[in-house]
């Protein structure tokens, strides 16, 4: 596993689908972005777990998008949004021992750190179709809070003590909004609804070591 360092975080790549992960000293090893179709198709594949009328049912909440034609506009498009959360935490067990989804207070611990960070650096051995999102999303921004998509990304899956909620800084035109998202929790959803906006990352704390 290669990779690149700056400070306190190093990217490397996960073992389960080659995208890159963010590893930060003091708190674990988070998804860089929010998990994308990419990861989420091939864990449909190798688990057999869903069928097409249910896949189709999630892209027409957020249609499927090549990475060839990402653009500023439709970046979104790369991951996956509009699951129930019983949905992200079946994925979270398929990805690794120990990975799950952030808690708010980590959660906004990293959104702190990635304002304050110097451009992050490809691991050598990401897989194919991350290496080339990594370029798409470099000529978007390279910006690491914009990069990793916390800022300007989706809105995200967050455990808040044992309730789930959504954290996020979506760009207005994904879903206009005035929140902050250190100090602001997203409430008002419903969350039975397949929303196109609500996408997850995982993480795996220290704790597990």
């Amino acid at each position: 596993m290669s990779q690149s360092s700056d400070n306190a975080m190093r990217v490397v790549t996960d073992n389960k689908t080659q995208f890159p992960l963010l590893e930060i000293e003091e708190i674990g090893s988070l998804t860089l972005w929010p998990i994308t179709k990419i990861q989420f198709e091939r864990y449909i594949s190798e688990t057999n777990r869903y069928g097409d009328f249910w896949y189709d049912e999630i892209l027409r909440c957020n249609p499927r998008i090549s990475y060839p034609r990402v653009s500023k506009k439709n970046y979104e498009q790369l991951f996956i949004t509009g699951l129930h959360i019983e949905e992200v935490l079946s994925f979270s067990k398929w990805f690794g021992d120990d990975f799950r989804i952030p808690t708010v207070d980590e959660w906004r611990e990293i959104y702190r750190l990635m304002g304050s960070q110097p451009n992050l650096k490809p691991p050598s051995d990401l897989s194919y179709p991350a290496n080339e999102i990594w370029k798409k999303l470099t000529k978007i921004s390279s910006s690491p809070i914009k990069f990793s998509m916390m800022q300007e990304g989706v809105i995200e899956w967050v455990k808040d003590g044992e309730k789930y909620t959504a954290l996020g800084a979506p760009k207005s035109d994904v879903y206009p909004t005035t929140w902050n998202p250190l100090t602001d929790l997203v409430k008002k959803f419903k969350q039975d609804e397949r929303l196109n906006y609500l996408g997850f990352r995982l993480i795996r704390g220290n704790e597990h070591d």
